[in-house]
């Protein structure tokens, strides 16, 4: 009886265990091996990773870029809802909307005005900077910071100079 006992517990045993270990990547939808990835490079856990997932930055590659421009999950997902795309690109923005403003108050909308006007020539990130930064305007005000910018792309004044001549 004891044999028997002893054998049907090791039987039991073994037969519960898996030859393969657990992916903890699952659950977010990495596979092991982009998890080792994320790892190698020093970064985050699966739960750190759903983040980035759920922000619409699911390769590892991306994930590793998008983090390396200081911006957070939630900030990389306004800048990728707004058009933004690469972290190349965000960095170019990064400066010119972060003056010195909480992260938390820069909407989608904003950041997508911006870049619509961008899109159009009328100004560059730069310009939109130099106001943000040179005035010290609340970077949401949107109209009146595209009026300065405007001037100062097209009529090469300063942000000061644009400001007073368009009386803002």
């Amino acid at each position: 009886m004891k044999r028997f006992f002893i054998l049907a517990t090791a039987l039991s045993l073994s037969a519960c265990a898996s030859p393969k270990p657990i992916n903890k990547w699952a659950p977010c939808g990495l596979t092991e091996q982009q998890g080792f990835y994320l790892e190698s490079h020093g970064l985050m856990n699966p739960i750190e990773a759903q983040d980035w997932i759920v922000a619409g930055v699911s390769s590892p590659e991306q994930i590793i870029a998008w983090r390396a421009t200081g911006l957070s999950s939630l900030m990389a997902s306004k800048f990728i809802q707004a058009g933004i795309t690469t972290p190349e690109a965000a960095r170019s923005w990064l400066y010119a909307l972060n003056a010195n403003q909480s992260p938390a108050t820069l909407s989608v909308a904003t950041i997508k005005t911006y870049k619509t006007a961008a899109d159009t020539g009328t100004v560059t990130p730069a310009n939109i900077g130099s106001v943000i930064h040179s005035l010290n305007i609340d970077r949401n005000n949107t109209r009146k910071v595209l009026a300065i910018a405007k001037s100062v792309n097209q009529q090469g004044l300063s942000p000061a100079k644009a400001a007073e001549q368009l009386k803002l």
